[in-house]
């Protein structure tokens, strides 16, 4: 929760393919990246137990 706030926003510039606006105050390791892009899959993530 505490990333949430700003996660919104930071997905706005992400979508909008300006990763600049998101340089100095977003973690580079919530950023979605191809790399993150193509390793998702929902199905593996549906059958994690929570």
């Amino acid at each position: 929760m505490v990333h949430a706030w700003m996660s919104g926003k930071a997905l706005a510039f992400m979508v909008l393919n300006d990763e600049e606006g998101i340089k100095d105050w977003f973690p580079e390791i919530l950023r979605i990246n191809e790399k993150r892009w193509k390793k998702a899959d929902i199905v593996d993530f549906l059958s994690k137990k929570l």
